[in-house]
């Protein structure tokens, strides 16, 4: 783990802004936000700060279906360049 200093700079810190900025934004109208899971648990973590501002903070649960080879044909049909080529490396690796 790292040194308490490192990991208020590079994880709670940047949690506080982070949600301050999900909740600026999400004034404005409807949002999606994402962000690493390092930033989600705990006291400090963006879930409880976004709760302790009144916001409902739910999960996306994915859930596996077959679904997927049949989208695959169409998005086949808009990507066209499938059979892109890439030069081989002289470089010995």
């Amino acid at each position: 783990m790292f040194p308490k200093n490192t990991h208020k700079a590079l994880i709670i810190d940047r949690n506080i802004v982070m949600a301050k900025s999900i909740d600026s934004l999400a004034r404005t109208g409807s949002l999606f936000a994402a962000v690493g899971a390092a930033h989600l648990a705990g006291k400090g973590g963006i879930i409880q700060l976004l709760r302790n501002k009144g916001y409902t903070v739910t999960p996306i649960i994915d859930v596996f279906t077959e679904s997927g080879p049949s989208r695959k044909k169409p998005l086949k049909t808009i990507f066209r360049h499938q059979h892109l080529r890439f030069p081989a490396h002289t470089t010995g690796w």
